[in-house]
């Protein structure tokens, strides 16, 4: 939100809908532009992300550096962060086997050393039927098998959201270059912005 204020201060002189002499957007002008450059965020971000989808694992890259998944509703999503090398590994863990998934991104971060970030993500029906068993069983997993020269580090500065539409379920998006969450720029509801135009 910040982002989307700083260009909205720097573009609100000599436009449309100027209502006194601060410069001032009206509030009808100020949602439109907010409403477009969020659009225009999403859009250059959505190039430069990778998701993992049901049974499938990403690994940032220099070119995309941010991964995330989406439709977490039975299944688990699992992901690790280098912060000192700045890779990231997002997997969207089937309900049915997600330990598979787990065991296979212990694979990929085989060689990695130090401190590695951690966040198992259940997905919505378990959060709530209150079933973690399988999330729990992760974890287990995780310490038991992840290589000894990795010191894992649960994960305190992602940003889950919950997408209502259709089945309820969980996504997120993490950016490994700037070690930042970017689920709420990547992810929203069209209509809901829409609303808040129209509102006006």
């Amino acid at each position: 939100m910040e982002i989307l204020n700083n260009n909205l201060k720097k573009e609100s002189y000599n436009q449309p809908g100027i209502i006194d002499k601060k410069d001032q957007m009206s509030n009808f002008d100020y949602y439109d532009r907010l409403i477009e450059i969020k659009h225009l965020l999403r859009t250059e971000l959505k190039r430069k992300t990778q998701l993992a989808f049901m049974g499938e694992i990403v690994t940032s890259t220099k070119e995309k550096p941010i991964v995330g998944t989406t439709g977490l509703a039975t299944c688990n999503g699992i992901i690790f962060y280098d912060r000192k090398n700045r890779k990231a590994w997002v997997g969207h863990g089937p309900a049915s086997s997600s330990h598979l998934t787990l065991m296979k991104m212990l694979t990929d971060i085989k060689d990695v050393t130090g401190d590695l970030e951690y966040s198992i993500i259940p997905g919505y029906d378990n959060l709530h039927n209150k079933d973690l068993k399988e999330s729990e069983r992760l974890r287990m997993l995780l310490y038991a098998y992840c290589p000894k020269q990795i010191k894992l580090i649960p994960m305190n500065n992602l940003t889950v959201r919950l997408d209502k539409r259709d089945n309820p379920s969980y996504e997120f998006a993490f950016n490994a270059e700037t070690g930042e969450s970017v689920t709420y720029d990547l992810f929203y509801d069209d209509d809901y912005m829409n609303k808040i135009s129209k509102s006006k």
